[in-house]
């Protein structure tokens, strides 16, 4: 009987362990059954792998690297798009291999490969004994005459654009090919000599992907160039897409600085303003190196010249002035103005007025003048300039004191007629 209970009692243990160990089981077995659904892992395939690598050696402009690998994944896939590929590489590569210069332009978050090629071109090397060498070549200046073209690529890309240029004469001794900033790029610059005048200067810039030329917006014509003598366009403020050459006028000695802004939509150079200079060598070192420019000798010469003007219109305010009138005579009204007094009087009138002046607003461009008094009077002055000025719709003329005592007669002198003491006590008497 305890045998029975004893052997029951194991077999009992057997069977619940059984149980125990079946639920577990299942239970990882669920577990794995989720990590499963994930589903089997990818690996990179040969091919993409061989794309990504000529894409590498593209922005490296490794070029035949980049058709041998595109060459060697067409063997995997490809088909059409990596023959196109291959075959805008086996154009571009000798494009390349035979530039004259071979640049790179960045344009926002881009970068651009940029060539000057010739398919065909003729090599000088500029000499005395030969006649080659002349205002535009000195003596072993390298000179290229051809059929030009600008080709531009995109440095991730194997696609490119031809803009063709025509026949150029190209000097490698004077900087021909530049580049200069503006705001979220750059621009590619030509420059030509031109014996007498300096360098004719052509800008282009990225549009779509492919180069085009920018055009001049001057006052009044839109040119392909400009000239400059000192064979450069400076971006003097890219942050704010501002521009400045210097050309040099030989038959009167005059340097004239002109300022342009570049619209980058338009894609044009918009002018601005231009200013004359009797001399720039003191500075012209470092503008060309760009570590100055003219900006602020300009505004300065320009201001300082504004306050020329002004005080000349002030000089020329100050005299007598008699209605423009034949013969003058009774009823004539008469100015005589200093810089101090503004003293007026109508002839046999018993008329006359006085004022200290306190300051002049002057408006040159508009030859107008306010002469302005202590006691807040004002006097508006138009039409101002040679000898003659409106006030309140009236002409008057400027005469020597000599000509005024003809005007006003014998009867009295000029300084008596425009006494200060005396005015005053007409104007006072007249209130």
């Amino acid at each position: 009987m305890k045998i029975k209970v004893k052997l029951l009692l194991v077999v009992s243990i057997i069977l619940i362990l059984s149980a125990c160990s079946s639920n577990t089981g299942e239970e990882k077995g669920a577990a794995d059954n989720g990590v499963g659904n994930d589903g089997k892992y990818e690996k990179v395939s040969k091919y993409d792998k061989l794309l990504q690598n000529a894409e590498r050696s593209l922005n490296r402009d490794d070029l035949e690297e980049a058709k041998d690998t595109y060459m060697e994944a067409r063997e995997h896939e490809g088909g059409n798009e990596l023959d196109v590929k291959i075959d805008n590489l086996e154009a571009f590569i000798p494009l390349a291999e035979d530039a004259l210069f071979d640049y790179l332009i960045n344009v926002g978050d881009k970068e651009y490969q940029v060539l000057l090629h010739a398919e065909d071109f003729e090599h000088t090397t500029a000499s005395l004994d030969d006649g080659t060498a002349w205002a535009c070549a000195a003596e072993g200046d390298e000179v290229y005459e051809g059929d030009y073209s600008i080709f531009t690529r995109e440095r991730s890309q194997t696609t490119f654009t031809e803009h063709y240029l025509g026949e150029s004469y190209i000097n490698k001794d004077r900087d021909p090919v530049q580049t200069v900033e503006y705001d979220d790029g750059q621009l590619l610059v030509l420059a030509e000599c031109q014996a007498s005048s300096g360098s004719e200067m052509e800008l282009y810039s990225i549009v779509d992907d492919g180069m085009e030329q920018v055009s001049f917006i001057l006052e009044d014509e839109t040119r392909d160039s400009i000239i400059s003598s000192y064979n450069m366009i400076k971006d003097y403020n890219p942050s704010e897409n501002k521009f400045q050459s210097i050309s040099y006028n030989n038959m009167n000695g005059i340097y004239t600085i002109s300022n342009f802004t570049f619209d980058v939509d338009a894609n044009e150079m918009i002018y601005d303003e231009s200013f004359e200079l009797d001399d720039v060598e003191g500075s012209i070192d470092e503008w060309v190196d760009r570590q100055s420019d003219f900006y602020f000798e300009i505004v300065e010469k320009k201001e300082k010249l504004k306050k020329q003007q002004k005080q000349q219109f002030a000089d020329d305010l100050a005299g007598y002035w008699t209605e423009d009138v034949q013969d003058g005579g009774p009823g004539t009204m008469v100015f005589k103005i200093t810089s101090e007094e503004l003293m007026w009087a109508v002839l046999n009138s018993g008329n006359a007025g006085y004022g200290e002046i306190s300051s002049l607003d002057i408006n040159i461009d508009k030859k107008q003048i306010i002469i302005n008094t202590v006691d807040g009077d004002t006097m508006k002055v138009s039409e101002f300039g040679k000898g003659k000025m409106t006030v309140d719709d009236t002409t008057f003329r400027k005469v020597t004191k000599e000509e005024m005592q003809d005007i006003i007669g014998s009867y009295q002198t000029v300084d008596e007629l425009f006494d200060a003491e005396k005015i005053k006590e007409i104007q006072e008497f007249n209130r």
